[in-house]
Order: C-alpha cells, then structure tokens, then sequence
C-alpha cells in the first residue's frame, strides 16, 4: 500500500516542481516585457520630442519639403535662385533638420521592431499561462485520484485484515485435519483451480544502436554484468535514450531512469526515492558520502543521469551491488519491482546475445560527451527545463534549464565545440547568418530550421531527422516538435542554414 501511496505522491511533487518551474519563468518573463513596456516608451517619448524639435526649427514645413522634393533626389535638382539661396539662408536649420530627420527615421523602425518583440512576448506569455492552466489541472485531477486510492487502499487494507483472520482460521483447520485426516472435511480431496497469468513478453529484437555498445561492454568489464542486460534495460527504460521525455511522472531521470535518491544515496531521499531541489546529484562527492550508485564513467569530473556513459555504468553497479553474480533475476528485481519486467529484460538481453557479434579485444576508452551530437544532447532538457526570454546566457540559467530558442542552439552547438557568436547576443537574426543556407530537399540532421512565428525567423530548432525538430518552446520548454503537420508546418518558412558537419 506505501507504494502506490508513494508514486501517487511523487507524481504529484514532479507535477508541483514543473508549476514552480512555470511560476518562475512567468514572473520573470512578466518583468521582461514590463522591462519592454518601458522602454518602448521611453522610445515613444524621444519620438514625440525629435518631433517638437523639428516643428521648431520649421514651423511651417518649408524646409522639410524643399529637403524632401529637392535635396533627397540630388542637390542637381535645385535649380531655382530663390530656393538656393533660402537654403544658404538656412543651413544651420537644414542641418539640423537632417540629423532630426534620421534620428526619427531611425527611432521610427526601432519603435516598430520593439513592438513586434513585445507582441510576440505576450503571445507567448499567454502560451505558457496556458500550459500552466493545463498542469494546474492535472495536479488538481491527480490529487483527487490520490485521495482515491488512498481510500482504496485503506479498504482494500481492511479486507486484507479480514482475509489475514480468514487464512489464520484455514491454518488452525488444517492443522485440525492433520490430526484427524481427511474425514475432518468430509472429503478426500479437494483440487486448486487458481491460475497464475503473467503479460506477454515482447522478444522482437530491435537494433542496438552501435555508438552505445562500447558503454555496456565498460559495464561488464568493470562490474562484471554481462552487456546485453545492461543493453536490455537501456532498451526498456528509454528506447535507447530515445523517449519524449528523459523525466518519468514519478521522477525517475536519465537514460536508465533512476530514481535520484537511488543515484545520490538514500540518506539525501526527501520522498519516495526523490531528493531536495538543492542536492546537486551529479557531484561526486556528494554521492560517495551518500553511498549512491551514480559514476562518472566518461571521467568528465561529474556523474550525470542524462549521461549514457554514466547511465549504463550505474546500472551495471546497481545490479552488481545487488548480487547480479549469484542471482541474475532477483538483482533484476530490485532495479523495477515487478515480474513481468524482470522476465522482458531477461528475454530481451538473450535475443540481444544470441542476435548480436561483437568483438571484446582491446581496452576500451570512453571519451566525455562521446554518446552526444547536435541532435542528441539536448535530450537531457526534455522535460526538465522551462522557456525564459533572454534565458540561456548564464551559468545559473544553463544549470536550471532556461532557455529560449536561440539560446538552446547556441548551448546544444557549444557543447561539441562549436561556437555560434557570442552567448549573450546570439537570437535568430544572428543563427541565420550563420554558415550556409542549403534547400530543403537536402536537410540534413544537425541543421538549423526556421520559423516564422510572432515575425519572420521568430522562431529557430535544430533538424534532427524524420521531419522533426528539437528546441525550446514557450508552452513546454525543450521539446521535440513534428515539421510535417499542424502549427510547425504551417509555420515552417523553408529557411535551413547548415554551420557544421558534426
């Protein structure tokens, strides 16, 4: 019964930290276009005053329309004695008039540009004002389903104690039989119909991804758990890091979906295998004090979850830990209490083996970020981060996953290496500028893809294959997005810019 109570609570605490994470990012995207607000107004006001100042210079307008008949088409086109001479009279003005004239030009397109970004802003803010509606929603519908099952569980508790007395009476009875024989019942016999039903157990082999293999063979090498299980588990928990999200509704994280608590160490367990917000569960440290079971394989310095690297070797110690090397099957267990997946994963790792060639010679070097490519390491934000205006361009704000959509690019890019401009300037009038524009019959994974959104090239995803496309949306943050039907393909505007071969 603390089972089901404990994944309905944990369900609810994801949901709360994913309203907390909207909360956030609403209020800081509010002062962000209150910030706007102002300075378009500020904007305004030097509009308004350029304009006084050239009513003073010329009351009447004549200079004006002498510059604009005249002088804008060529000082040639002045061919009057009187004009000529009223302009010599006025050169001070007409000076002035022609600094004024471009500062309002100037002022006039900046004004109109700033509009559309704080058009956009609030449409977008409505977008994730929307989204929190939505997860409001379904914490109000999960808590009532909580109290629901509680209350089922409490019955269903109560009714154990009844069956718990009715199986202590058989036992009395039996042992009465016992003494008196089967005459006690009146019969000699009495044959068992139950039936124990398990579900059917899916072995169709699907291809183990060859960049992978390396890191199971780490895992068997160090920890002795033979690497078609740790492929085997891979496969069930994210198809091969290939889910929607990376973050389950109970908080299981990363590529082999560990509880945090299980990662970090229990003694950090806030509720039902979740840890406090503020325990960095990839520090070290902090995990050898914790006795968890996260590593840092790819000797990057830190044990991260979302890692295959590290992923895959924490599983092999998890299991190793849990007597893998004398009972296979109940280590299993331990890693998802349950049957039916204790038998998938032995069924699935044997169909691996038996399917599979591989050579074991040679030591085997794991090199930091080595799973990765463009269109793979954002995956770790997959539900786990949050759309911010101008986010993306700190440290603190990387750390918390806040990001807009040039930002993400901008991140996902300078994790291989390269680097698109500067972080802290870059938006997508400076990605699409960048490397070479190539057609859209030719896309290829790793390109940037254009949108135009609330304007022209509002909106910017990197191409990662299948008509698809990850990047940070307002309404639900990193996220991978469908290019071939509804809102992103009627947005689409076939702009597709390539800046490396990764």
């Amino acid at each position: 019964m603390d089972k089901e109570i404990n994944t309905f609570q944990n369900e609810r605490i994801v949901l709360e930290r994913q309203l907390k994470q909207f909360d956030k990012a609403l209020e800081q995207n509010q002062h962000t276009i209150k910030k706007e607000q102002e300075r378009l107004k500020i904007i305004s006001n030097r509009l308004e005053t350029i304009r006084m100042q050239m009513k003073e210079i010329d009351p009447d307008g004549q200079l004006s329309k002498i510059i604009h008949q005249d002088l804008m088409v060529g000082v040639t086109s002045i061919t009057t004695v009187a004009k000529q001479q009223f302009l010599l009279d006025n050169v001070q003005k007409v000076s002035q008039l022609f600094t004024l004239q471009e500062e309002l030009e100037e002022t006039s397109l900046k004004l109109a540009s700033n509009n559309v970004e704080l058009e956009g802003m609030i449409s977008q803010l409505q977008e994730q004002q929307n989204e929190k509606e939505k997860l409001v929603e379904q914490l109000k519908q999960k808590e009532a389903a909580s109290k629901k099952q509680t209350q089922q569980l409490l019955e269903e508790s109560k009714k154990m104690k009844k069956e718990k007395e009715l199986i202590e009476g058989a036992i009395s009875n039996e042992q009465k039989r016992e003494e008196k024989g089967s005459s006690f019942f009146g019969q000699t016999d009495i044959p068992s119909t139950a039936t124990v039903i398990n579900p059917t157990i899916d072995t169709s082999s699907t291809t183990i991804p060859s960049q992978y293999m390396k890191y199971y063979l780490y895992g068997e090498k160090e920890y002795g758990v033979p690497w078609y299980y740790l492929a085997a588990i891979h496969s069930v928990e994210t198809g091969f890091s290939t889910s929607p999200t990376m973050t389950s509704s109970v908080g299981a994280i990363g590529s082999m979906q560990f509880m945090p608590s299980t990662w970090v160490g229990y003694k950090y367990e806030s509720s039902g295998g979740l840890v406090a917000e503020n325990v960095d569960i990839t520090d070290l440290e902090t995990i050898k004090k914790g006795n968890g079971y996260g590593v840092d394989a790819d000797n990057d310095g830190k044990a991260d979850p979302y890692s295959v690297a590290d992923g895959v070797a924490a599983a092999a110690n998890y299991l190793s830990s849990n007597g893998f090397a004398t009972d296979p099957r109940k280590s299993i267990w331990h890693y998802n209490h349950a049957e039916w997946y204790v038998d998938k994963v032995i069924n699935l790792a044997e169909n691996f083996k038996n399917s599979t060639q591989i050579s074991k010679d040679g030591d085997i070097q794991l090199k930091s970020g080595g799973e990765y490519d463009v269109t793979t390491v954002g995956n770790r934000w997959i539900g786990n981060s949050v759309y911010v205006f101008g986010g993306g361009r700190n440290q603190e704000d990387v750390k918390n996953g806040r990001f807009d959509c040039s930002s993400f690019v901008y991140w996902a890019f300078n994790q291989l290496g390269v680097r698109l401009g500067e972080q802290t300037s870059v938006s997508t009038e400076t990605l699409k500028n960048m490397g070479t524009a190539v057609e859209e019959k030719d896309m290829q994974p790793g390109d940037l893809v254009f949108f135009d959104t609330y304007k022209k090239d509002g909106h910017v995803g990197i191409y990662i294959g299948d008509g698809k496309f990850i990047g940070a949306q307002s309404s639900n943050g990193v996220a991978i997005e469908d290019m071939t039907a509804g809102y992103w393909k009627e947005k689409f505007n076939h702009r597709v810019q390539r800046v490396s071969n990764i």
